[in-house]
């Protein structure tokens, strides 16, 4: 016989070993309202972790009685899971899938109705709905057994190691009914009474609704079973792991505790003295993050503080406890499920000081005050009452801010002062990493999964954009009172704005509750006049392109000649606009939406769409745009730095200026150039196509190639270029798919007095590579090049193999020749992603990458065209590197790329592996000897960039 499991009541770890086998109680969840008459369930089921398989029957029944009769309409949540998501690019993939893409589903294994007669289930081609046909005589409850497979994924639904979480909707769910009755798959799910018998094994601790969690012991033999009920509730959710453990805070009546399956850590030094940042003694004890402590000081400072400002429900409608779940979550740091709010087992993972700790603050305040709010509108629909809620929570955690002083922060104003460095430059115009949403106050949360059940199937946001859209509308004063209105009444939103701001809100709903409309905005002409009494009038055209029944208030900030700053909101639901006034200075610039809070379709143009937003772009700092550092381990003087700096203005895409410094074998030199940007663009902060030129001086290093007769001493040449290109790889850190294309051509001249060498020479060049991949975690490359060069070179400027970006087992001096051709196919495949290994603060450690390189190039002879493909000038690598993919300071996604790579090729007509460096390989006196290990040669890399 099964032990039946209740509630554990120790406050320090909730493990098997404080739950006698057979003791236990029946959980019962109530809600805040009385019961409805709506859809009712009762289920029970099997959780099998070791499987990923939860497997029962459910009893569905439509209620209310004596609603128009229709065959049921089911929704299958999991099988949303069935196929690959449209998230799953380059940059999320890793971030929802730990070992590449793995299907979950739901099957329906039988159908019986209330008499035990057999029921037809039809399953929609897609498989995520399912229409149950009964006999004419029965249109009451149905019984259907159900087999549902848990995906190895992160979120809100999957598997992580010994962690299985289920958000809900596990079970067959019934489709809302239309004012008609008529069952809708496109309606959020409704409210419904819920009845659940969970089998639980041993060795496992399941938490249910937020309650529990429920441990079955190893000595449970015949497993054990929670029983657990609800009224006018969403779908149960379930998170199992072997064992929990749990810490707690009280504030503002709130009982908030956190549960983890993680062993609590001793608190670092930096976070006892809450709220005061980096403790410089903490610097030895660099492992310890303590941040279910961090968390739980925040939250009791947070809930006491919107407890004064009137932002928490009030006291008799205000739940006791809110359970937080510590899980693997990676796009969103937080996610509210059926009782308890889940939180990212990497929250927090970012270098220790108290600027980078605030913006995950601020988004698990959000969350928790989410949760308070939800419980205290029994009376909304399930969907509403859960998007009120985070429209609430928005908006009390900018005020949590504000009385702060920390209102209006964003990760731009930290990352500015950095801002000449290519990833903080990325960062800002064009983000990668995780958590982005949450560093950046995104009003349309861009990396959402879309796991919440209450809008799976529907176009409906989360609560910031809401938040935003309302105090776009009302101003911020009036639409925090709203909120205070809707949680003292628990109304509706139009409601509460008509009592408490006298606004009507009735086109609101149409406007925000769907997809985001595609829009543009764009700044017209501007100017100022001055009147006869000395005041100045300035008039603004605005427009907007796109979706036509879009519903923006756009602020439009303008700067006066007089210092002071004038704010006008525009209402763009018209598209053409003028904003007037009168002041006492005319303006000197205009900025539409200053704050982006408009959300702007990149389609709609070939650029930046807040290019057109501003009066002038203002230049932005230079960007230290490239640092190539490739270290030859095996010869250091072959290492090379490549150093570049670009000049550009703000959100402009198509002028870039340039400023290059290069060290390598050959010399040491730099340049200046220009780049034109042109073409659909790879993101907000690169183009797809570019032209442009060159003007550069070197420094040509006498001792390169010695032996070789291509010129003598060390001359200086200028050389003048043009290239022109296309790059659609967006995710430079491991692009998966994408072609790349470059074309250049250049001449050079010595600019040395008389009497030095005097080369000149005419070249050539081209470079392009092809990505595809066939499954996430591998991708295939290929790519290759020429080069060729006239006129009278010296050593230094001959075309050659011998590069990490070339062929990496190949010297820089090896195999000169007037032209060169090349060709490299790269393997790369992804040991995990999931590592979060703390390196010192300084970066996490997320995932190992292995690359497996082969490799083929020739060159002609020096003092002609000829030789090219000839034996002794035929080149050959094999090789292989390891990838280290790091979150720089827990923000910035980065790589150390480790290669090692063998040369081959053929001596006297034979063929095996070069241990001769030959820079001539016709002569035998330019012949070296080469690293080896084992009698293999070899050449060993550093470096922190892929190899295209």
């Amino acid at each position: 016989m099964a032990a039946k499991l209740g509630r554990a009541t120790s406050d320090v770890n909730r493990g098997p070993r404080f739950l006698p086998l057979l003791a236990g109680c029946l959980a019962v969840l109530a809600a805040a309202s009385p019961a409805v008459a709506g859809p009712r369930y009762e289920i029970e089921a099997t959780l099998r972790p070791d499987e990923s398989v939860i497997e029962g029957t459910a009893t569905l029944d439509p209620g209310p009685d004596g609603a128009p009769a229709a065959p049921p309409l089911l929704l299958l949540y999991p099988q949303r899971f069935a196929a690959r998501p449209p998230e799953f690019d380059e940059r999320r993939a890793r971030w929802i899938y730990p070992g590449g893409f793995d299907p979950g589903s739901l099957t329906i294994t039988s159908c019986r109705t209330a008499s035990g007669a057999p029921c037809d289930v039809a399953l929609s081609p897609d498989g995520t709905t399912a229409t149950v046909a009964t006999p004419e005589e029965e249109d009451g409850p149905v019984t259907v057994g159900f087999r549902t497979r848990v995906p190895e994924r992160f979120g809100a639904f999957g598997r992580d190691g010994d962690q299985l979480v289920l958000g809900g909707g596990w079970h067959p769910l019934l489709a809302a009914r239309d004012p008609a009755g008529a069952f809708d798959a496109a309606l959020p799910v409704e409210r419904a009474d819920y009845a659940v018998t969970l089998h639980l094994g041993p060795g496992w601790s399941a938490i249910v609704d937020g309650l529990g969690p429920y441990a079955c012991g190893e000595d449970a033999a015949a497993g054990c079973r929670v029983e657990h009920s609800s009224a006018a509730a969403e779908p149960p959710s379930i998170v199992a792991a072997p064992a929990w453990h749990e810490r707690s805070v009280l504030a503002a009546g709130v009982r908030v505790r956190v549960l983890s399956t993680e062993s609590t850590r001793p608190p670092a030094t930096y976070a006892v003295d809450a709220g005061r940042g980096l403790d410089p003694a903490s610097v030895p004890d660099l492992w310890s993050v303590d941040r279910t402590g961090w968390m739980l000081d925040v939250l009791a400072d947070a809930l006491r503080v919107l407890d004064e400002e009137a932002l928490l429900p009030p006291e008799d409608r205000r739940a006791g406890e809110v359970t937080l779940i510590v899980a693997p979550l990676r796009l969103e740091p937080t996610l509210g499920i059926s009782g308890a709010v889940l939180v990212s087992d990497q929250a927090y993972e970012l270098f220790p000081i108290e600027p980078f700790f605030r913006f995950l603050d601020a988004e698990i305040a959000r969350a928790v005050t989410a949760e308070l709010a939800r419980g205290a509108l029994p009376r909304l629909p399930l969907a509403e009452a859960r998007w009120t809620a985070e429209l609430i929570a928005a908006g009390a955690v900018e005020r949590l801010a504000e009385t702060a002083g920390e209102g209006g922060r964003r990760a731009e104003e930290w990352l500015k002062y950095g801002a000449f460095l290519p990833v903080i430059d990325q960062m800002i115009y064009a983000p990668t990493m995780q958590f982005r949403d949450t560093y950046y106050a995104a009003v349309e949360e861009t990396d959402s999964l879309h796991d919440e059940v209450w809008r799976f199937n529907t176009d409906l946001p989360r609560g910031r954009r809401l938040w935003a859209k309302l105090r776009d509308r009302l101003g911020a004063t009036d639409a925090l009172a709203a909120a205070r209105e809707i949680l003292a009444s628990g109304e509706t939103l139009e409601a509460a704005a008509a009592r408490a701001a006298d606004a009507d809100l009735a086109d609101f709903r149409t406007g925000w509750l769907g997809r985001y409309p595609a829009i543009n905005l764009r700044l017209g002409e501007w100017g100022s006049e001055r009147l006869a009494d000395g005041t100045w009038r300035t008039t603004i055209a605005l427009s907007r392109e796109g979706d036509p029944d879009a519903r923006e208030f756009v602020t439009v900030r303008v700067e006066l000649e007089d210092g002071t700053t004038r704010d006008e909101v525009w209402d763009a639901r018209e598209p053409e606009g003028e904003i007037a006034f009168t002041a006492a200075a005319p303006a000197s610039s205009v900025e539409l939406d200053p704050e982006s809070r408009v959300v702007q379709d990149p389609a709609l143009v070939e650029e930046n769409p807040r290019a057109d937003d501003v009066s002038s772009l203002a230049w932005r700092l230079p960007v230290f745009d490239r640092f190539h550092l490739s270290l030859d381990l095996t010869t250091i003087a072959n290492s090379e730095i490549d150093v570049e700096f670009t000049m550009r203005r703000r959100y402009d895409l198509h002028q870039f200026f340039r400023a290059r410094f290069t060290r390598e074998p050959r010399g040491i030199g730099g340049n200046i150039g220009y780049r034109y940007g042109f073409g659909p663009p790879r993101d907000m902060n690169r183009p797809s196509w570019f032209a442009g030129g060159w003007v550069e001086v070197f420094r040509h290093d006498e001792e390169f190639a010695v032996g070789d007769d291509g010129g003598t001493g060390s001359p200086t040449t200028m050389e003048l270029g043009a290239v022109v290109g296309h790059d659609d790889r967006w995710f430079d850190l491991d692009p998966a798919d994408g072609w790349y294309v470059g074309l250049s051509a250049s001449g050079s001249f010595p600019i040395d007095p008389a009497g030095a060498a005097r080369p000149w020479t005419v070249r050539g060049a081209g470079r392009g590579y092809y990505l595809w991949s066939p499954a996430p975690g591998h991708t295939l490359a290929v790519f290759g090049g020429f080069g060729v060069t006239f006129g009278e070179p010296v050593a230094s400027q001959y075309e050659a193999l011998g590069d990490r970006l070339l062929l990496a087992a190949i010297d820089p001096d090896e195999g000169l020749g007037r032209a060169k051709l090349y060709l490299v196919g790269e393997y790369r495949h992804l040991f995990s992603w999931d590592l979060d290994a703390n390196l010192f603060h300084l970066a996490w450690l997320r995932g190992l990458q292995g690359v497996l390189t082969v490799g083929l190039g020739t060159t002609t002879e020096r003092d002609s065209f000829d030789g090219m493909f000839g034996l002794e000038r035929l080149f050959f690598e094999f090789g292989y590197g390891l990838r280290a993919f790091l979150d720089y300071a827990g923000v910035q996604t980065g790589l150390i790329a480790l290669d090692l790579a063998v040369p081959l090729g053929f001596i006297d007509g034979r063929f095996g592996f070069l241990d001769r460096i030959r820079i001539d390989p016709e002569d035998r006196d330019t012949w070296r000897p080469r690293s080896s290990l084992f009698g293999i040669p070899f050449r060993l890399h550093l470096a922190f960039n892929q190899t295209f």
